[in-house]
């Protein structure tokens, strides 16, 4: 999908730095100035990668099903959305 994403990004004229297998504290680090992680897999069991974010008090925007429902607080640490652009960009545009 690496591919895809970066065709489209390159369409669009958006800027977007695709980095693979970050270390431990690269990956600490970008949670640490990120201004919010957007995770929208859809009806994920679980999903560690909000718990990442939150812990390093980073603001995060996920899809309104399985695991983010019990680990994100909307309006708290974040916002649960239904999984639409119209929803994760009105979210958006809060941060």
């Amino acid at each position: 999908y690496r591919g895809e994403l970066g065709a489209l990004a390159e369409q669009l004229g958006v800027s977007v730095d695709f980095r693979l297998d970050i270390s431990d504290a690269e990956r600490a680090a970008l949670f640490q100035t990120a201004l919010c992680v957007v995770y929208t897999p859809d009806k994920e069991h679980f999903g560690i990668v909000p718990l990442e974010a939150m812990f390093a008090g980073t603001p995060v925007l996920a899809v309104k099903s399985g695991g983010p429902l019990e680990t994100v607080k909307d309006g708290e640490t974040g916002f649960l959305r239904d999984p639409n652009p119209e929803d994760f960009g009105e979210a958006l545009m809060k941060y």
